[in-house]
């Protein structure tokens, strides 16, 4: 999870161990460089230093979000230094678990890690997507109004993409896909969560074809069982032979919707309320 990184602190460097400054150092410099390898090496010796340090914890985090190929692999390694730290530490370290736990998609131990209040941009985002992947959506739509009143005001293109990914999110799981649509479209480009809107503005069109599916089918259904053989008066040949066609086609469409949003997954778009509201929607104040 790419995020964007604060530099680094020489006064925090100052006040660990030189040989602990030192490791932290490095990793800085093989994080610049994208040299993977070296910078987990360097980030597994972190977590296993002890006593553990705040910022030496935060600074492993980062080459695990972006480089790591699983982050499940280091839950025991994290999540063993983080209980080394007292309850203060714990707390000022929480929305680094949140976005740890969320990495892994395990939503039910990052809801644990929640603020009764978040502040930060970062921390509204994975709060919103902790909350809606757990279906808690009453509980989310507070954070839906912070993010809408704080999208109008910010200036920060990074921060934008936050929170547009966050709304985005919030209106397709109550099914406003229109809206939804909207805000993705409103995705800077040159931010890390450009990929996430272009993924959603492809399986928005497709819950929309999933729905369209569905409404075929209840059609031929409703055709098939009162046409009564008019329909071979308007159109000559098999109406039984059109009608068992058009039931193959859409089921080959089905197939194909499926393998971009299965059917398992529609809870994340609202449902049958998928085809509610205008075909193109708009977002206030942009």
């Amino acid at each position: 999870m790419n995020m964007n990184r604060t530099p680094s602190s020489e006064s925090e460097l100052a006040n660990l161990p030189p040989d602990l400054a030192r490791k932290i150092m490095d990793l800085q410099g093989y994080f610049e460089l994208g040299m993977a390898k070296e910078a987990l090496a360097v980030a597994r010796a972190l977590l296993k230093y002890r006593p553990v340090y705040p910022y030496a914890f935060t600074e492993a985090l980062w080459p695990i979000f972006v480089h790591a190929d699983h982050c499940r692999t280091w839950k025991r390694l994290v999540e063993s230094a983080y209980a080394q730290f007292s309850t203060r530490n714990q707390k000022a370290l929480r929305s680094n678990m949140l976005q740890f736990y969320v990495s892994m998609r395990d939503y039910e131990s990052a809801y644990r890690f929640l603020s009764p209040r978040p502040q930060a941009v970062d921390d509204l985002m994975f709060s919103m997507w902790t909350l809606l992947n757990l279906k808690k959506v009453e509980q989310a739509k507070p954070l839906w109004r912070k993010c809408r009143r704080l999208l109008l005001q910010t200036q920060d293109r990074f921060e934008f993409g936050m929170l547009v990914e966050a709304l985005a999110d919030y209106h397709a799981y109550i099914g406003d896909l229109s809206t939804a649509e909207a805000y993705w479209r409103l995705a800077p480009p040159e931010q890390p969560f450009f990929e996430s809107a272009a993924r959603g503005l492809v399986e928005i069109q497709a819950v929309r074809g999933h729905a369209y599916v569905a409404a075929g089918h209840a059609i031929l259904e409703k055709t098939d069982a009162e046409a009564g053989g008019w329909l071979d008066i308007v159109l000559p040949g098999n109406e039984k032979g059109r009608l068992a066609d058009a039931y193959k086609d859409l089921q080959k469409y089905s197939a194909a919707l499926s393998r971009i949003v299965p059917e398992k997954e529609l809870w994340r778009f609202g449902g049958s309320k998928a085809l509610s509201g205008p075909a193109a929607g708009t977002v206030e104040g942009h």
